[in-house]
């Protein structure tokens, strides 16, 4: 358990001692910075699958508009050119072994 400034956080054991251990390379100061550079690292992974989530958001919104305007293809057809697309490289690939 360890009091910051303005919240007591208590960690399960094995967090416990990594903060121990993180102090114990000199690189933090104390629990105050190596909880502050977690939530920096937390904060920049949060914004980055927010980044993502908004990019697949958009794609989805094109791919349902290109359904709706009629430029689509048959699943069959696509999964059949996936299909030979594969086994042409798999043929390469063991072409190569």
């Amino acid at each position: 358990e360890y009091t910051m400034p303005r919240r007591t956080i208590h960690l399960l054991p094995d967090l416990d001692g990594f903060l121990d251990r993180m102090i114990a390379t000199g690189r933090y100061a104390d629990a105050s910075d190596v909880v502050s550079e977690a939530l920096s690292l937390l904060e920049d992974r949060e914004a980055a699958l927010d980044a993502r989530r908004a990019r697949l958001k958009t794609q989805i919104a094109e791919g349902l508009a290109d359904l709706e305007a009629g430029r689509a293809r048959p699943a069959d057809e696509v999964f059949d050119r996936l299909k030979r697309r594969l086994k042409k490289r798999d043929e390469r690939q063991d072409a190569a072994e």
